[in-house]
């Protein structure tokens, strides 16, 4: 996160005057003011110069919609309760922690941190507040530049029961662990307030969170194209897009986008392409016509319409990437199939070759070898490697994990460095994008090395761990952990998951005994 010392590090601050410390005085602050920022005034006013209510204000403003360790935005609720404590922390530093006057929010230090950790200590406070207080502290600190400032609460004095909180559940408070029959009773609810029955019913379909299903409004959550105050011409347009302007990348799938006509088709990606959506960089479509049905891209009577809809959405400043599912190398073998990726490619998109691994099919290193290779002849970029998906009849098709990474790797060294983009084994399992990494050798025992490519938590991503070795494994939850009972971020998971519904079991030591109509919805 950047502070605002980073923000003014081309700018050394020059020594306070007298007319830059009676700007700060209420009959002048208003015209030596006028027209600068926050970040202007701070650069020229240096600590001692102004008031320290009003630096911590001009902080709050900057920093307090952003997230302390991720790239993203917090929610109203976290802005009001770091605001209402850092307001507190600074005033209680006078009245309460023994500082005769308040220091300026830049100069905050090693002792003004313990002297609130004292108050807390006094205070009693509960072990999950001070850790959020902690949270807290050092975010602030990142604000002015001292993102070491805030150790560790035992470097303060704090034993580890007054901070540390007790994540292990004392009892099982799921509904079915008290015995109840979820379904009749929510019915039950619903006869007496649907509004109640409603939200119960979009906690158990979907997993949320009680307070998230009691603020959904539907209803309240669509919005008029005319309160839009767009042109009439422009009423296809996505709304959600010019409202979430942190969005960055648009997914076109579920079954294959590629079976509409070409109009069809432009009337979901033209309006995408507005100038006032430009922080939408890359459109991905999701299809398997390039396997199945390349004449889409070459003789149908639209395809050249098509195309030009793909050259449309480039010009546009747009990177489109078709997801192109090719299964075995035969479906690139056809002067068809060949001619319709380089019509593609010739557009200015780029396509990425993916597919599961399918026993019976393509489960030969040759034929990922041939595969990849032809793509890159082509033009194309080997992308992923699959697992096949532990739903449905997939008894059939699926390989063990280990035979998977077999597989990988056998076809990964017999190919150039140009079709090394490739990536796989990889599971989409409920976690995230899992990747089998290798399979190594560890005191002594033989483990299977794992990553996440992608995680419902960003810091999961790229963080090895292990599980111990399983010929027979062919998805994640069939896996135990090789060092402890848990997988390191089963217990996050798990604790992000409703009441309401049974966690999920990851291997087979913590399988529940519950039925699959308990556990959370995947």
């Amino acid at each position: 996160m950047p502070s605002i010392f980073h923000m003014a590090s081309a700018t050394k601050s020059r020594p306070a005057t007298k007319r830059s410390i009676a700007a700060d005085r209420p009959s002048s602050r208003r015209a030596a003011w006028a027209g600068l920022s926050a970040i202007d005034i701070l650069r020229r006013h240096p600590p001692g110069s102004m008031a320290p209510e009003r630096v911590l204000e001009m902080l709050l403003d900057l920093f307090n919609g952003q997230h302390t360790a991720k790239h993203k935005s917090v929610s109203h609720k976290t802005r009001h309760d770091r605001a209402v404590f850092l307001r507190r922390f600074l005033r209680e530093l006078r009245s309460k922690g023994g500082f005769a006057t308040l220091p300026d929010p830049r100069n905050i230090g090693g002792r003004h941190i313990q002297a609130t950790v004292d108050l807390w200590r006094k205070d009693g406070l509960a072990a999950a507040t001070i850790q959020t207080y902690f949270s807290f502290l050092r975010g602030l600190a990142q604000w002015v530049g001292k993102p070491g400032m805030v150790l560790q609460p035992a470097a303060y004095g704090l034993a580890p029961q007054q901070y540390q909180r007790r994540e292990t559940a004392q009892r099982d408070r799921t509904w079915t662990g008290a015995g109840i029959d979820i379904d009749p009773l929510i019915d039950e609810v619903c006869a007496r307030d649907q509004h109640v029955g409603a939200a119960l019913r979009l906690i158990r379909a979907f997993g949320l969170r009680r307070k998230e299903a009691v603020m959904m409004r539907p209803h309240a959550c669509v919005v008029p194209f005319e309160a839009t105050g767009l042109p009439l011409d422009r009423k296809k347009a996505d709304t959600y897009l010019r409202r979430h302007t942190e969005t960055t990348d648009l997914l076109v799938t579920g079954g294959d986008p590629l079976v509409m006509n070409a109009r069809s088709l432009a009337e979901y990606l033209d309006p995408v392409l507005a100038p006032d959506l430009a922080h939408v960089q890359s459109i991905r479509i999701g299809t398997k016509s390039v396997a199945y049905w390349p004449q889409r891209f070459v003789s149908d009577k639209d395809a050249d319409e098509l195309l030009r809809l793909f050259e449309r959405t480039v010009a546009a400043g747009r990177n489109l990437a078709l997801m192109a599912h090719y299964s075995h190398p035969r479906e690139l073998q056809q002067p068809v199939a060949q001619q319709a990726l380089r019509r593609i490619i010739a557009t200015g998109a780029t396509v990425r070759i993916q597919a599961p691994l399918i026993r019976h099919v393509n489960e030969d290193p040759a034929c990922w070898s041939e595969l990849w290779t032809t793509g890159v002849r082509l033009g194309a970029t080997p992308y992923y490697m699959f697992v096949e998906r532990d739903t449905g009849p997939s008894s059939y098709f699926k390989l063990p994990l280990v035979k998977a990474y077999e597989v990988f790797q056998q076809a990964y060294r017999s190919v150039s460095g140009l079709a090394r983009t490739v990536r796989g084994p990889s599971m989409s399992a409920f976690p995230g994008k899992v990747m089998v990494d290798g399979i190594v050798e560890l005191g002594g025992e033989k483990l299977l090395a794992l990553q996440f490519l992608q995680a419902r938590n960003p810091l999961w991503v790229r963080r090895p761990f292990y599980a111990k070795f399983d010929a027979g494994a062919s998805w994640l939850d069939e896996l135990r952990p090789a060092f402890g009972e848990q997988f390191f971020f089963e217990q996050e998971m798990q604790a992000e998951l409703p009441d309401v519904a049974q966690p999920i079991a990851f291997h087979t030591s913590t399988r529940s005994a519950h039925s699959a109509t308990d556990r959370h919805p995947c």
